[in-house]
This record gives structure tokens, C-alpha cells and sequence, in this order.
């Protein structure tokens, strides 16, 4: 199976989330996993490189998260390949976005990707979240780091009436349990087409 065909039932596959994709966002996020690929063959972007995995466990798996995380501004930290703040970025593109990362080679990859998709709304920085002045409405990660530790770095870039918002496989319960009383949490258990295994978002707002 190549990627046009893994791709296309996503309109479809998103409406099941509760997201809605026009056919010109449709392919984008294809032109985006091409691109993803093809730039992978030089720097270390992704692990997964198999068409259908790269739709389900990249793609789907970002889209998931938007029906949870409401408005406001965003900053995706340890971003990547832009997983999920680019894949939330070709969703939502009125959204102003902030790409995160320490890797100047994954930065080069979001800026040809920002350029292309005419994505004006966001930007992608080669930083650490410690550096980082401004304040964001919501924080995300995913594969980032511990609870503990993703509190702790990234609070300081949180707007007054923002939250953390932490891309999570099953849900981390011992993590939680190590959080202080200063978070409120809440688990959101996500449903994935097509895809066995079981993912998780954890949103924290600090009381």
C-alpha cells in the first residue's frame, strides 16, 4: 500500500473523531507525510516509515486531540517531525502555533513544510522551552517527556487560563499519582481508527 491509498478514507476517519477536513486540508496532511518521508531518508525524523502506519500512528493519532484541546494560542514543545503541532496547524490553520525544538535538522524539515502549506499562523523555532519568553493557551507534547517533568519545564509558558496538554499510549497512572495537588487533571481516552492500541490525553491546569 503506497500513501495515496493509505490516505484515503482520512476525511472520513477524522469525521469519526470529530474533526472536520476539508479536501484541500485532506491533502495537505498527505503532501505533509510525503514530504515526511522523502526528508527522512536523510535526517532522523520518524521510526515509522510504513504508508498505512504513518497515516494512522502520525496523522490520526495529532487529529485526535483536536476536538479536546479548545481555542486560544499554542505551543507544541519537543515537536519533531511537528507531531502534532503541524498536523493541528493544517487542521486549524487560523490557530496561531509556536513548532518547538532542540533539533536545528527537524526545524529545517517544519520550515520547508510552513513555506509550502502557506501555514502564515505559525512559526518553528530551534530553542529550549526554558528559553522561551512568551505565554501560550495550551502546551503540548507527545513522547516528550515525564508529567512531572513537562509541568515543571513548560508552566512557566502558560498563559494565566491555559493548560498542559500531554499526548500520553495508556494512561499514566503513576505519572498522575506523582503530580502535586496543584493540577487540576483530566484523562481523555482517544479512539483511533484502525489503530489497536490504546492512546491517551492528559490535561492539567494548574488550580
Amino acid at each position: 500500500m503506497n500513501l495515496t491509498q493509505a490516505f484515503m478514507p482520512l476525511q472520513s476517519d477524522a469525521a469519526t473523531m470529530g474533526v472536520n477536513l476539508t479536501s484541500e486540508q485532506c491533502e495537505t496532511l498527505l503532501r505533509y507525510a510525503e514530504l515526511l518521508l522523502l526528508w527522512n531518508k536523510k535526517f532522523n525524523l520518524t521510526a515509522i516509515t510504513e504508508p498505512q502506519e504513518v497515516y494512522t500512528k502520525h496523522v490520526l493519532d495529532c487529529l485526535s486531540v483536536l476536538p479536546k484541546l479548545g481555542s486560544g494560542s499554542l505551543i507544541d514543545v519537543g515537536t519533531g517531525a511537528g507531531l502534532p503541532g503541524l498536523i493541528i496547524a493544517i487542521a486549524e490553520p487560523e490557530r496561531k502555533i509556536l513548532l518547538l525544538d532542540k533539533n536545528a535538522k527537524r526545524i529545517r524539515f517544519l520550515l520547508q513544510c510552513i513555506s509550502e502549506f502557506k501555514l502564515t499562523q505559525v512559526r518553528a523555532e530551534h530553542n529550549r522551552i526554558e528559553d522561551v519568553s512568551e505565554r501560550f493557551d495550551i502546551v503540548t507534547s507527545r513522547a516528550f517527556t515525564s508529567l512531572v517533568s513537562f509541568c515543571e519545564l513548560c508552566r512557566g509558558v502558560l498563559s494565566d487560563t491555559g493548560q498542559l496538554m500531554a499526548m500520553k499510549g495508556s494512561v499514566p497512572l503513576e505519572e498522575i499519582a506523582q503530580l502535586t495537588v496543584d493540577y487540576h487533571t483530566e484523562v481523555h481516552k482517544l479512539v483511533i481508527p484502525g489503530l489497536d492500541a490504546e492512546r491517551s490525553l492528559v490535561a492539567l491546569k494548574p488550580r
